[in-house]
């Protein structure tokens, strides 16, 4: 795979933990981050994602957005705010992000081309190994570690009945959330 270097982008993200509240809590302590609190995600290559929120729950940005309202949500207010907006703000919000990625290149404008470079199939001694390289791959934002775990027949079942088969198709989704390394 072909590095990426001197290359400027931004990711409009803070990168901070952010408390989610009741709404989005999954339960799952993760490093510091406790079942309510997820770290942001950058925007950049939102327009590509198949899925949005951690979990994958949605593919419509409109209610990825709504979610995050719930008791004790750090995003209420930005939400309330949201929905002051005229239609036509709230739909120039919505475009923003797709806007964002052509104007300004990422590494995830290219990700096409490292998706069908997947890596070997790296299998871990124990159950608990599995989850624990899964979560340290997620949270370093490692595609190639998280790829290496997810055999040919995976499934993965999403809300609505929208079902991921394949390690291609798993490929893909991860794409959205994750960037390669070297």
């Amino acid at each position: 795979m072909t590095s990426i270097t001197n290359f400027t982008y931004q990711p409009f993200s803070d990168f901070a933990v952010h408390s989610m509240g009741t709404g989005l809590a999954d339960r799952v302590t993760q490093g510091n981050a406790n079942g309510f609190q997820f770290r942001s995600a950058p925007l950049w290559g939102v327009g590509q994602r198949l899925f949005f929120l951690h979990d994958g729950r949605t593919n419509n940005l409109l209610t990825a957005i709504e979610d995050h309202a719930s008791s004790g949500s750090e995003a209420n207010q930005v939400i309330s705010a949201f929905n002051m907006l005229s239609s036509s703000d709230q739909q120039n919000v919505l475009n923003f992000p797709a806007l964002a990625v052509n104007s300004s290149p990422s590494p995830c404008d290219n990700f096409w081309i490292w998706i069908e470079k997947l890596p070997p199939l790296q299998r871990q001694p124990t159950p608990q190994a599995v989850i624990d390289e899964h979560l340290d791959a997620l949270n370093k934002c490692d595609w190639n570690r998280i790829m290496a775990q997810y055999p040919e027949d995976y499934q993965l079942n999403l809300p609505d009945g929208v079902v991921v088969k394949g390690r291609q198709k798993a490929a893909e989704l991860f794409a959205g959330f994750v960037k390669p390394h070297d």
